[in-house]
């Protein structure tokens, strides 16, 4: 439902800027690692009808679809370690990650990854996209919030307090 209103909203002119809470339920650190798949399974399913609908539906007065003129940022205020914990779930963890779409995007791109061991962060190569452990940069959420401002030709000047940079490999 929320991500039906949520393209509702788009599609019919009530708001260009929408966010909306797709999985519930995530919180594992006791015995519920088994229903986390269960919930974010609910949460991409619903984020799959929302992008089909946006295919669907015409943008007034071009030959585009809404989903052609959309920016995604899709995340988790937090992360979950990879492993389970002594009481079957899952502790916070400082390594993330994030889904961004849209037509400044290059789609089907991984970039960033966490260690085999340790599973602490890698650095990149923000131009090239290759791993880079001397001279790469750890990704940051004020690179990924900049990064898809840009590739939506939007300034992102308001975050120079936090040094954003730009990761030029998955912008097109």
């Amino acid at each position: 439902g929320r991500a039906a209103l949520a393209g509702q909203a788009m599609v019919n002119g009530v708001s260009n800027v929408v966010a909306v809470s797709l999985a519930n339920g995530l919180d594992d650190h006791f015995d519920l690692f088994s229903q986390q798949a269960v919930s974010q399974t609910a949460g991409w399913d619903a984020l799959g009808r929302l992008i089909a609908y946006l295919k669907t539906k015409q943008v007034p007065g071009t030959t585009k679809n809404y989903w052609q003129c959309t920016s995604m940022l899709v995340f988790s205020e937090f992360s979950r370690t990879p492993l389970i914990n002594t009481r079957d779930g899952r502790d916070h963890h400082l390594v993330s990650s994030c889904l961004m779409a849209g037509p400044g995007i290059k789609g089907n791109t991984v970039f960033g990854a966490s260690s085999n061991q340790g599973m602490g962060v890698q650095k990149w190569n923000f131009t090239s996209g290759a791993m880079d452990a001397g001279a790469g940069k750890v990704i940051r959420p004020v690179d990924v919030h900049a990064t898809l401002l840009d590739s939506m030709g939007l300034a992102y000047s308001h975050l120079s307090n936090n040094s954003p940079a730009l990761i030029r490999a998955i912008q097109r």
